[in-house]
């Protein structure tokens, strides 16, 4: 596969993209490609922590 000069990677939740295809994206990366993402949630969902609020798991992520 070619290598872009650059890419967007839109994904719904954080990590999403690096499970589906961060090897590629990454291989990108250390090959010189400039990766711009695009997050469509805030992330402040999706922890087993009964300690965390939603706001602290948004603002660490």
């Amino acid at each position: 596969m070619d290598r872009p000069d650059r890419a967007m990677v839109v994904t719904p939740h954080p990590d999403d993209a690096e499970i589906g295809c961060g090897g590629t994206i990454a291989g990108w990366i250390a090959q010189g490609t400039e990766v711009v993402y695009v997050l469509c949630t805030n992330g402040d969902k999706g922890t087993g922590d009964l300690d965390m609020t939603s706001t602290r798991l948004a603002k660490i992520r």
